[in-house]
């Protein structure tokens, strides 16, 4: 009896020959950081654990496009509260807004996150900002605070 093995990597991603692999996550591992009440707060995603094609910078904590396509990112932010309050996480490049939520944190050390798809030009860069709407709250450095992305042409 003969057995047709498919290879499960080119039916869901068409091969493209030549074509680098674009993917990246990054975790933050540095101290805790406080964010500002009512303020955009960029977070710092300080250790890149993989960085297929280098589009992670952890100087400046963003992503950058290595080529257009279209391209999915996820973060997920240990965050940890005095009281309980409303946050919005936003994924943006420098150009627009990619994909927020709004979330109302009711226990301590809550893991909130999210994942967008965009189209994006090359060199576009790519972040993760949290508002908080009262005081308090932090990003918690844990292997549970990352973000991450790739390319899916």
């Amino acid at each position: 009896m003969s057995s047709n093995v498919i290879n499960c990597q080119e039916c869901i991603f068409p091969p493209y020959p030549n074509k680098e692999l674009i993917n990246f996550r990054a975790e933050k591992t540095n101290m805790d950081q406080p964010l500002d009440f009512n303020e955009v707060n960029r977070i710092s995603f300080n250790n890149a654990l993989i960085n297929n094609g280098n589009g992670y910078d952890t100087s400046a904590n963003q992503f950058k496009a290595p080529e257009t396509g279209f391209y999915i990112f996820t973060t997920e932010i240990l965050l940890e509260f005095v009281n309980p309050g409303n946050i919005e996480i936003e994924i943006r490049s420098n150009k627009r807004l990619i994909g927020s939520t709004g979330v109302l944190l009711s226990f301590q050390d809550e893991p909130v996150g999210f994942t967008a798809m965009t189209p994006l030009d090359a060199d576009e860069l790519v972040a993760v900002f949290i508002t908080p709407a009262n005081t308090g709250f932090k990003a918690i450095e844990s292997a549970f605070t990352y973000f991450g992305g790739s390319i899916l042409r």
